[in-house]
């Protein structure tokens, strides 16, 4: 990893480029929003956080602070992806992470000094290797992988100093939680989707694939080893966030849904009038909402 001190600056007017991306990545863009899930406004106060990269890769936002967001971008990475830290405050943009690996998934690791992510060696397209990797946050170096036990590690979310939840690629994909101090490993289920949250209450909530159209989202009690179905997801949605009173926010084409206690999803705003559509991945951090879409 090489440290590099240029700071670049982030154009913050809502604008959009559609482009169509043959090669690579899909294109995709990430959308800052002021979000509070209890007002008659939802979101408002928009700003594209992509515009350095247009037509490009810009996935998998991660709060690390209130104005602190990482991503997972294809800028200047010559085929493959790194890691960028765009300070919202500051309004620049830092490229992190500048190895012959690509990098995804960015995530604050629990002790906030490291930056875990999917690391995966040049050169490979069918079945690539896909390591959990840490970098220190600081860049002193160039980290090392967290196991090397796990070569087909596809998402992952931490849900203690010590545990962490994995997506491992296979027929079918399965979910698993690594004990990084013993190596003990527990089982979750399998058939899951990519996206995995822990609530308040210690549970770990995930999306468990049932059939081709058929999606439920999931509870699994790390303390007990109990499983428990929630519902179903929004068609074809896979991607949500947990809030710090345990409801879950999902985006479905322009709209994002909300699922509360009393059950069932929601509609709590129509993206479409900021030109948001095909919402993927989000992020929320106190009354901030990075949100993926289509470019």
């Amino acid at each position: 990893m090489i440290p590099q001190n240029r700071l670049f600056f982030i154009i913050m007017a809502l604008a959009y480029t559609y482009a169509v991306n043959g090669q690579g990545p899909p294109s995709t863009s990430i959308s800052l929003f002021t979000f509070d899930p209890d007002e008659t406004e939802v979101v408002s106060s928009p700003k594209y956080l992509t515009s350095f990269n247009p037509d490009g890769y810009n996935n998998q936002p991660a709060f690390f602070e209130d104005d602190i967001l990482y991503i997972t971008s294809d800028w200047e990475a010559k085929g493959q992806t790194d890691i960028l830290k765009l300070d919202l405050k500051s309004e620049s943009l830092l490229k992190v992470t500048d190895s012959e690996y690509s990098e995804y998934s960015p995530t604050p690791t629990p002790d906030n000094k490291g930056i875990s992510c999917i690391a995966v060696p040049p050169g490979q397209s069918d079945n690539p290797t896909q390591w959990l990797w840490k970098y220190p946050i600081n860049r002193e170096n160039s980290g090392s992988a967290i196991s090397y036990d796990f070569e087909n590690v596809g998402y992952h979310h931490w849900i203690s100093d010590h545990q962490v939840a994995i997506f491992l690629v296979g027929d079918p994909h399965s979910l698993i939680i690594y004990n990084t101090d013993n190596g003990d490993i527990t089982e979750v289920d399998k058939n899951v989707g990519r996206c995995f949250r822990m609530d308040q209450l210690g549970r770990l909530i995930y999306v468990h694939k049932a059939a081709h159209n058929i999606w439920y989202m999931k509870t699994f009690e790390v303390a007990t080893g109990k499983k428990s179905i929630i519902g179903e997801t929004k068609t074809g949605s896979e991607d949500f966030e947990v809030l710090t009173d345990g409801r879950m926010v999902m985006g479905q084409g322009s709209k994002l849904f909300i699922f509360g206690e009393i059950g069932g999803w929601s509609e709590i705003a129509d993206l479409n009038k900021f030109k948001v559509k095909n919402i993927s991945r989000l992020a929320i951090r106190n009354n901030k909402i990075a949100i993926v879409h289509a470019s």
